[in-house]
């Protein structure tokens, strides 16, 4: 072998026993996340931050696989208020089976086991005006996105969450419209925790 060679060799080994070494400790911050918790909240919203991605969101997805449901990501942008306080009173807003994430200074997502997109459109309209509270809706957009379907990793699914943002005015006329038409879906079944309801 030539020097070049060489060079390229212990280059590419390098490169590889430090990939390792990234994925050990990776592995090793996911078992601890897992079990103690730590880093999985951002603390001024107490919403999940985007650490605790490796942990929560493969969980969701293997629960919507094993029951034959889908994860919807819905995305929330507010522009008018400060977005600590929008994401506290999003964080108040959620059930104990939806997962609240803060994934920028002023994006926020929800994780919801779902039957269908019906049933995700519902539960966007509910929890958007729940977490704008008495205050006007006009500004806050909502984006959905379906999992496995639309996307199998949480960054994915919230690019396409992004991309199909709508204010929340079409999304809640949308919703009000299903509750007419099919007034079965999303409604609280009691013994399933999992699925979102209407509201």
């Amino acid at each position: 072998m030539n020097d070049i060679a060489t060079a390229a060799l212990i280059a590419g080994s390098g490169s590889f026993i430090v990939g390792m070494a990234a994925q050990v400790r990776a592995h090793r911050h996911r078992v601890r996340w897992a079990t103690s918790g730590l880093g999985l909240e951002e603390q001024a919203t107490g919403l999940a931050s985007l650490v605790a991605a490796p942990v929560l969101f493969p969980a969701e997805l293997e629960t919507a696989r094993a029951t034959n449901t889908q994860v919807a990501v819905l995305v929330f942008r507010r522009f008018s208020e400060h977005p600590e306080t929008f994401g506290r009173r999003l964080a108040e807003t959620l059930r104990v089976h939806e997962t609240g994430w803060r994934i920028d200074y002023d994006l926020f997502a929800t994780t919801i086991v779902v039957e269908d997109r019906d049933a995700a459109v519902l539960a966007a309209a509910r929890i958007g005006a729940a977490a704008c509270g008495t205050e006007s809706r006009r500004d806050l957009r909502i984006g959905i996105a379906m999992c496995p379907t639309d996307a199998d990793d949480l960054l994915d699914a919230l690019d396409v969450g992004m991309r199909r943002m709508r204010g929340f005015g079409l999304v809640d006329a949308v919703a009000q419209r299903l509750r007419l038409t099919r007034p079965t879906v999303g409604v609280d079944a009691g013994d399933q925790p999992a699925i979102a309801e209407a509201g």
